[in-house]
């Protein structure tokens, strides 16, 4: 607060609605923004899967090659930090998939040893049983 009241004084007011936001002095005005073309389209990025984190990193290297051409050195920068952030994540990802198909493989292997030696314990009893 930088006033000496009590009571903060609202200054912007921020709105979204789906993949839109817009902003205004009041919530009036912020709506009508909305509803207009002043409101900006905001794209969310589901980075939690291995789908989700190849798209991502398809569209950063679409924006690096856009910014590459334009000459635009800073947004270079930006999308190259992005798309080593997005890099990082899938190797996280593909870490965490690759350790649970392994223990899948274990637990699949324990079953099947499992079975195996059901198998040779029944065939013991029915030899018992024959003799």
């Amino acid at each position: 607060m930088l006033n000496e009241s009590d009571v903060p004084i609202l200054k912007k007011v921020i709105v979204a609605s789906g993949n839109k936001v817009a902003i205004g002095d009041t919530l009036a005005e912020s709506l009508e923004n909305l509803l207009s073309t002043y409101a900006v389209d905001i794209e969310v990025e589901n980075t939690e899967d291995l789908e989700g984190l190849i798209d991502a990193i398809i569209k950063a290297n679409k924006n690096l090659v856009e910014s590459n051409n334009n000459n635009d050195w800073e947004m270079m920068g930006k999308d190259v930090k992005r798309l080593q952030e997005l890099i990082t994540s899938l190797e996280t990802v593909k870490q965490e998939e690759d350790k649970k198909k392994e223990e899948a493989e274990k637990m699949n292997q324990q079953l099947n040893t499992n079975n195996v030696n059901n198998t040779n314990d029944i065939n013991v009893v029915n030899t018992t049983n024959t003799n």
